[in-house]
């Protein structure tokens, strides 16, 4: 049974002796209680972040990253991410692009297909090893660009119409209501407490238990992350 967003800020208000609240009083919650419902978003977020692929950023049944698919077209090296079917709805996982001669669209296949994972430079890399060299030339691309404009690109300029495949996960969403669950699995979820603990502590100033807490928390975390996606499957589909 999952935990529930009252019953979260609850346990860390207990863990540093404050009293919990009921649902009514979760709803208008003031001082040191709101700033514990701030905390707990706060902290999922932390925990979050730190990877795309824990398993509630997975919507399919079997609960593996799903993969998205585009063609490129000869001669164009930038793409505006809104262009994306995922930009609107989930985050792109950069480390996964693959780039393929294949017609994703189907299932034939060729000896003459090509395949490649494309590593993820910064514009800036880009501007610095391989600008010159794409105004002039262009081939079977060998790495993603990643753009801060709401931008990305490859390198070189593809040379003919290629596919492309890669990854995306949810976004995470902020609690609002009391009774929404945590999607953090139970035997977990001392985890996202100690992450609060440590800001409410922070809010005390009492450093000594925030920095304990923040210890408890990077153990905790790097137990689930052994745990959860240590044997996760990072593949792409089939080529």
């Amino acid at each position: 049974m999952a935990y529930t967003f009252l019953q979260l800020t609850n346990l860390a208000l207990r863990e540093i002796n404050e009293v919990p609240m009921t649902e009514q009083q979760f709803e208008n919650a003031r001082g040191l209680q709101q700033f514990a419902k701030e905390s707990a978003n706060r902290a999922f977020f932390d925990i979050t972040n730190t990877s795309t692929k824990w398993p509630w950023l997975q919507t399919s049944i079997d609960k593996e990253p799903r993969t998205e698919v585009r063609q490129l077209t000869a001669g164009k090296q930038w793409y505006d991410l809104k262009e994306l079917p995922a930009s609107l709805k989930a985050k792109i996982d950069w480390n996964t692009f693959l780039v393929t001669n294949r017609d994703l669209s189907t299932n034939v296949t060729s000896v003459s297909d090509r395949v490649r994972v494309l590593p993820m430079i910064t514009y800036d890399t880009w501007i610095r090893e391989h600008r010159e060299s794409d105004f002039n030339s262009s081939g079977f691309p060998s790495a993603v660009v990643r753009h801060s404009n709401n931008k990305f690109g490859f390198t070189p300029v593809p040379d003919e119409d290629y596919w492309i495949e890669y990854n995306v996960s949810d976004e995470a969403t902020r609690f609002t209501s009391a009774q929404q669950e945590i999607p953090i699995p139970e035997e977990f979820i001392t985890v996202i407490v100690a992450r609060i603990k440590y800001y409410l502590w922070l809010f005390r100033e009492n450093h000594e238990q925030a920095n304990f807490s923040l210890g408890e928390y990077r153990e905790a975390l790097t137990d689930m992350k052994r745990t959860l996606l240590s044997n996760k499957q990072e593949r792409m589909r089939a080529i």
